[in-house]
């Protein structure tokens, strides 16, 4: 499972583009994919269950530093919820109640600080950065609503149609499709964290943002795992 969808990525002209031309795009994918499997870690390993919080915490983090984005941080969000919905079994109305753990409050801690330490104007200078910040965030909302350019194509088919096209060929793209109907149905806590970044993101693409060729480098690495199934 792991070599072949190594493999698609390897292939995926998209990803091996970004990389080549060392946008800073290639990095969000790289510290998003180790957040991601922390994410896992959280999700099914009890062991280790702190140690992923904090070291998860950390890459997302790092994954916002590379270049504002706030949904890096919906895989471990995700993976908390869902770990959450697993233990209360039956129960599930004490899932609110069980979701405000020590653990959940640690994250943005973590996070905080290790965005701090990277970004050093923050400590220098708060208000001029929180105010350029204010500046980067909002940017987005100049746009109109689905940004869908000259084609008046909305985004998330555009997304797909390159995803199926450049992210991974028309061959490929039917594995990862297929992966994700075999996941959702054997597998389907993990599908949904896999899922929970593309899927969050895509949304916000197609309501905020202009299309470009460089975002779906985010999520390639998290959808290609679907295609080794």
């Amino acid at each position: 499972m792991g070599l072949f969808s190594a493999l698609v990525l390897a292939f995926s002209f998209n990803h091996v583009a970004q990389s080549k031309y060392a946008l800073v795009d290639i990095f969000i994918s790289l510290f998003l994919s180790i957040a991601f499997y922390f994410s896992t870690v959280m999700l099914m390993n009890k062991k280790n269950f702190l140690r992923a919080y904090v070291l998860g915490g950390v890459f997302s983090a790092l994954a916002f530093a590379v270049k504002y984005n706030f949904p890096v941080f919906v895989p471990i969000l995700a993976a908390h919820s869902l770990s959450v919905w697993r233990q209360v079994g039956e129960k599930k109305w004490f899932f609110f109640l069980n979701w405000w753990r020590k653990e959940i409050i640690l994250l943005p801690f973590v996070s905080l600080v290790l965005f701090a330490i990277v970004n050093p104007y923050l400590l220098i200078n708060p208000t001029n950065y929180f105010w350029q910040l204010k500046t980067i965030l909002t940017s987005s909302w100049n746009f109109p609503y689905g940004a869908k350019d000259l084609d008046n194509i909305p985004n998330i088919v555009w997304y797909f149609n390159y995803m199926a096209k450049v992210g991974f060929y028309y061959p490929f793209f039917v594995f990862v499709l297929g992966g994700i109907a075999v996941a959702l149905i054997r597998y389907r806590l993990q599908a949904i964290l896999l899922l929970s970044y593309p899927v969050v993101q895509l949304i916000l693409l197609e309501i905020y943002t202009p299309r470009t060729d460089r975002y779906p480098v985010w999520w390639l690495p998290m959808l290609t795992i679907f295609a080794g199934l």
